[in-house]
């Protein structure tokens, strides 16, 4: 996967993303995709940054694990929310 970062005209940062891999099939490979955006995106929580991307990647494993739709669009700006999510997502495996 190739990751692009740069700063639109408005001032917020912008993410172009290139995924070789095929959808991960496993709830497991979810998260491994979900991890990794996770690291990848971490420095920049502090800004305005559209993190769909690690929203989306997300989507599935908590409609598995906790049994929620996510809004990515309402989330794609506040990394705080999305980590939480994960971070349920997270514990909710643990317990099984």
């Amino acid at each position: 996967m190739t990751m692009n970062a740069y700063f639109s005209p408005c001032g917020t940062v912008m993410v172009t993303a290139q995924v070789r891999n095929p959808e991960p099939e496993t709830l497991d490979e979810m998260m491994l995709h979900t991890e990794h955006y996770y690291q990848t995106l971490l420095p920049y929580r502090a800004l305005r940054f559209d993190f769909s991307v690690y929203a989306e990647s997300l989507a599935e494993p908590a409609k598995i694990q906790l049994g929620i739709e996510l809004d990515v669009e309402a989330l794609k700006l506040d990394f705080d929310a999305i980590e939480r999510i994960h971070k349920q997502v997270n514990a909710a495996r643990e317990k099984n």
